[in-house]
């Protein structure tokens, strides 16, 4: 039973410490989630939403620089002839009321042609009326050979084969897609040169463009890079690089019918026509966001556009139109009328004429001059590289007010370079983005600052408490960039001060009475170094090691030094003499200053910074102890303490006199040191 129970317990006490180290693990686990992992999993969260936020403000930058740095379109090939309200009503006797049938517009494109238009392009599509209609309508507009009609692509790709009974009289005409396609915001930025049907080829083999289509104003550019170069006849050609990226170029190509599909890259060599190397830049959808140009006045207010116009019904009256006014151009015959209703949302305007739209796209094609949006890659080094800076400056400056000026100034001149980009070179670079990460940089290293970095300082200065003046301390907090972590090096005197023989009597005397005598030794010499701004750097058993000269910069910290050690001279031998009376027992003290530069700054763990001087203007202040023993004085200086450069005694120590007591050599220095001490430190005859 005994041994039954003994078993019982073991296993009762096993139970706990697998559940006592099971609700440990527990807890650290909890703890770590809540200390490490949940801050991090909130700050990627933020800066994700920072991202796509920043990335749906691009859109708007875009829009806002677009028409900023809009072009004036006085060198167009583009002139407008449009079917305003003026010109419905105008030529209602003639035609009368909308809609009008298919003859007037061969009506309206014979005066078109009449004014000798290199291209006439039709913003606007024929629905299917029946057999014959069509077949009689068809080949009268197969006359107008530089004439291209818009074409509507529908839902279904068999549906094309139902806009006529006779698909081959249409298909010989030139036909441009008049559809463009508006972003999720509804506004038009961008524009594919081709639109591509995913169909069976057989569907749409009727028409010889394997569901290929060009967009009405890449027909028009093509047609009108032709008529202008007949010796170099070309179309608009698609070509990829081993990069990746696309651009659309006029090359000499085969004719349609047997050109490689241009929605498809193609690394087939082909002499490149195009005046612009490196031909118009394509997204990944293959589109190209326009080139906008400076709107002209509104017509009453009801639209914009940015191309001269004619309206229609001039053409029928004599006389009103000059000669020179669409001869050797692009006329492009649309609407304008309340009726149609053809506008749409730019980033020039909420109600932009339709065929304006397309007049700036042959613009782009013609020119090259379309907006070219940089990588994703260059886009996330530019942003890191922002970033980076304004943490680390944030870090490096304590000065709230000078940080911020320094990020508004680098925000400002980034926003110019972007635009500056944007305007003269058609370089898109993200801005929003960029700009919001600034703010965020700045203020993550505000809080980091907050949060670390006085905290740090906090630990410097409450380090520095027992070791300053309090004037002292009220003074390098005004300047607390005098507390660099890591430390510096300064001009320095150290000053180190023993009582001699402490040992001897500390082992005579109770803890007590050897903590009071220490205590008491302290107090006296803390106070004439705090009343000559010196620093306590540390308390070594029976001495004290004092710096002067940090950590606030001193230019007299030699004459500090040495005014507080004859000071301490005086004051603490009157405080042995009063040990040996009371204690019968024979001590002494000594003092020794010497100057130089050395490391001065916060060592030690960050709970527990200690500030203190290294090097060996501080080593050799505190062996020099064993010469003034030696020499019997109770003050020894180096000649870096007294003497100028010149090797004559300084005279700003007032009337002092120094007496030189020749050279002595220090342990751990090869070259010797010229010393000095003061008469009323000598005793005894030196040996």
């Amino acid at each position: 039973m005994g041994r039954a129970g003994s078993q019982s317990d073991d296993g009762q006490n096993l139970g706990r410490e697998y559940a006592e180290m099971s609700a440990n693990w527990l807890r650290d686990g909890l703890l770590w989630i809540y200390s490490r992992l949940l801050p991090a999993i909130l700050s990627l969260a933020a800066l994700l939403g920072l991202w796509f936020w920043g990335q749906q403000q691009e859109q708007s930058v875009y829009d806002l620089w677009c028409g900023w740095s809009a072009l004036a379109a006085n060198k167009s090939p583009v002139t407008l002839v449009l079917i305003d309200d003026d010109s419905i009503a105008r030529l209602a006797k003639r035609f009368g009321p909308m809609p009008w049938p298919r003859p007037t517009y061969l009506q309206i494109f014979q005066k078109v042609q009449a004014q000798s238009p290199a291209v006439m392009v039709f913003d606007g599509h024929f629905a299917h009326l029946s057999q014959a209609e069509d077949h009689r309508f068809f080949e009268a507009l197969a006359r107008f050979p530089n004439l291209i009609i818009g074409l509507a692509l529908p839902e279904r790709p068999s549906a094309l084969n139902e806009l006529s009974a006779n698909p081959p009289s249409y298909h010989r005409l030139n036909l441009g897609v008049v559809s463009i396609r508006e972003d999720a915001d509804g506004v038009i930025r961008r524009i594919k040169p081709y639109e591509q049907l995913q169909s069976k080829p057989a569907e749409v083999s009727a028409f010889g463009r394997s569901g290929l289509f060009p967009a009405l104003s890449t027909e028009a550019a093509n047609q009108f890079w032709t008529r202008k170069h007949p010796n170099h006849p070309g179309r608009l050609e698609v070509s990829s690089t081993e990069q990746g990226t696309s651009h659309l170029r006029f090359s000499s190509v085969p004719p349609a019918s047997t050109l490689h599909s241009p929605m498809l890259p193609s690394r087939t060599p082909s002499r490149t026509l195009s005046r612009i190397p490196s031909g118009l830049p394509l997204a990944r959808d293959f589109s190209y966001r326009l080139r906008w140009s400076r709107i002209l006045n509104p017509v009453s207010g009801e639209y914009a556009r940015s191309h001269s116009a004619i309206p229609v019904w001039r053409l029928f009256e004599p006389q009103a139109v000059s000669p020179d006014a669409l001869k050797g151009r692009v006329a492009l015959i649309g609407s304008s009328s309340t009726l149609f209703r053809d506008f749409h949302r730019t980033p020039m305007a909420y109600r932009h004429l339709g065929p304006d739209i397309h007049a700036t796209a042959i613009d782009n094609l013609l020119s090259g001059q379309a907006i070219r949006r940089v990588s994703p890659a260059f886009n996330g080094l530019v942003l890191f590289v922002l970033v980076v800076a304004v943490f680390w400056l944030r870090l490096g400056l304590s000065s709230l007010g000078k940080t911020l000026l320094y990020t508004t100034g680098g925000m400002v001149l980034y926003c110019w370079l972007a635009f500056w980009l944007f305007a003269h070179h058609s370089l898109w670079l993200d801005v929003a983005t960029p700009e919001l990460f600034m703010m965020g940089a700045f203020l993550a290293g505000s809080t980091y600052r907050s949060l670390f970095k006085e905290k740090q300082l906090a630990a410097m200065e409450k380090s520095l408490t027992q070791l300053v003046d309090p004037e002292v301390l009220r003074e390098i907090h005004r300047q607390a960039h005098v507390l660099k972590p890591g430390g510096q090096k300064l001009e320095i005197t150290s000053m180190f001060v023993d009582i001699r023989n402490f040992t001897t009597l500390s082992e005579r005397l109770p803890p007590q009475e050897v903590t009071a005598l220490l205590n008491q030794f302290y107090g006296r010499v803390v106070e004439i170094v705090f009343s000559h701004q010196g620093t306590i750097d540390k308390f070594m058993g029976d001495g004290i090691l004092i710096i002067f000269g940090a950590p606030l910069p001193q230019a007299n910290h030699r004459q500090l030094a040495v005014q507080a050690a004859l000071e301490a001279l005086e004051e603490t031998g009157r405080l042995v003499q009063h040990w040996k009376q009371s204690l019968g027992f024979d001590t002494d003290i000594g003092i020794t200053l010497n100057s130089g530069t050395a490391f001065v700054g916060f060592l030690g763990p960050s709970d527990k910074l200690e500030y203190t001087a290294v090097g060996d203007t501080v080593n050799t202040c505190v062996r020099l102890q064993e010469q003034a023993k030696q020499l019997h004085t109770r003050l020894l200086m180096s000649e870096s303490t007294v003497v100028r450069e010149a090797a004559e005694p300084d005279d700003s120590f007032g009337a002092q006199a120094f007496l030189p007591l020749g050279e002595v050599s220090v342990r751990g220095r090869e070259a010797s040191i010229r010393v000095f001490t003061v008469s009323q430190a000598l005793y005894g005859q030196p040996d």
